[in-house]
């Protein structure tokens, strides 16, 4: 049954199910007795949706010494690697009332608050590379003892990591500071989470080299553009580098994960054979 092909749980696309075939796809090259004569080295990172706080620096340092990196997030169910992934940016925005003489001036900042929201949204309507928008705002107001205090949570994902200096400023600029520094105070933090990996030519090269592998395999793979970041995003430079070798799966509205049951094996062989190839054993 379709219940029966599938694994649910928390993480399991993104994050816990790329363990389970990269285990796999080790034991295969240790049966075929060859993983000794491999030099692999697999860095586990458990702060990935903690925006990579703790481990950046780990990752760096050991991306800069790989000739090939192997992302193991879960791949889409059209069996996709992940050739690039967007840049994102996190921003605090807090809004109080100043003059609290007067109830008009509630309905001014609430206004005011409503249209910065919009303006930050439009500045990604026509790119298709950004997408600004925010994921959690709150409002309160009390018209009979004048108040209002806002807070927005704004994301900003975008592909290359030359558009962060022009999307920080036009974010920033958008906050109308002057013409009502009387009345109402903004106060806006946050800034730079993560540089965009972008699809270099060593990413398409690499994505060739797997892509003839999977062909031999009878193992259909696709391209992937993630909207998404993660901390395989702190790998800088021109690398070999590829995500997604992880079972194939999603995450679905409610935010519960799944993967494919046949997909763990499946993955496991692409990654075997491709660890084979790319450190001279095949």
């Amino acid at each position: 049954s379709e219940v029966d092909q599938k694994l649910t749980g928390t993480g399991i696309w993104e994050h816990k199910g790329g363990i389970i075939a990269v285990v796999a796809a080790l034991r295969a090259l240790r049966y075929l007795r060859i993983l000794r004569k491999m030099k692999i080295g697999i860095l586990f990172t458990s702060d990935d949706s903690l925006q990579g706080k703790f481990s950046r620096d780990h990752v760096r340092q050991k991306a800069a010494n790989a000739k090939y990196i192997l992302g193991l997030h879960g791949g889409d169910l059209s069996g996709s690697l992940i050739t690039s992934r967007s840049g994102s940016a996190f921003y605090r925005l807090n809004m109080h009332l100043k003059k609290t003489e007067d109830s008009n001036m509630v309905s001014l900042a609430a206004s005011i608050f409503s249209r910065l929201i919009n303006n930050w949204c439009e500045l990604s309507l026509d790119d298709e590379s950004l997408v600004i928008a925010p994921y959690k705002s709150t409002l309160n107001t009390n018209i009979m003892q004048p108040y209002a205090h806002g807070e927005v949570l704004l994301s900003a994902r975008y592909s290359q990591a030359i558009q962060f200096k022009e999307i920080d400023q036009r974010i920033r600029k958008t906050i109308p500071r002057r013409k009502y520094l009387n009345s109402v105070h903004f106060q806006l933090d946050g800034g730079l989470n993560r540089d965009p990996f972008e699809e270099s030519e060593k990413v398409i090269e690499f994505w060739n080299k797997v892509k003839a592998l999977a062909g031999n395999l009878d193992i259909r793979i696709t391209k992937e553009h993630r909207w998404s970041s993660a901390d395989i995003c702190f790998i800088g430079g021109d690398k070999n580098l590829l995500d997604g070798f992880g079972p194939i799966g999603m995450k679905e509205q409610d935010k519960s994960e799944y993967i494919l049951r046949h997909s763990l094996l499946e993955r496991a062989l692409l990654m075997a054979m491709t660890l084979k190839e790319v450190t001279g054993n095949i």
